[in-house]
């Protein structure tokens, strides 16, 4: 007997950036009321689906803006300093 592991597609990760902006954003304003309407209509799968999803999307966010503040800071440090060198030289 050959066993098939199904795995459920997680249908969160498969919504588009402006929707995925708007669940995101309504779960976040609404925090506490929508984990619980999550947990209590929609069930305990599709709540760890849906958090998954958040998590993915926010470990993605900061990421995201890390290397922008590093690509727009570090060359900012970078060129003050210098023309203060040039200032005092």
């Amino acid at each position: 007997m050959k066993r098939q592991s199904k795995e459920k597609e997680n249908p969160y990760l498969i919504i588009g950036f402006w929707e995925g902006l708007v669940y995101t954003t309504a779960f976040v304003i609404l925090f506490p009321w929508s984990l619980l309407y999550l947990l209590i209509f929609r069930g305990t799968e599709n709540t760890k689906d849906f958090l998954v999803f958040f998590v993915r999307d926010l470990l993605i966010t900061i990421v995201i803006t890390v290397i922008s503040i590093i690509l727009i800071i570090v060359p900012a440090i970078y060129y003050l300093i210098s023309w203060i060198a040039q200032l005092f030289s």
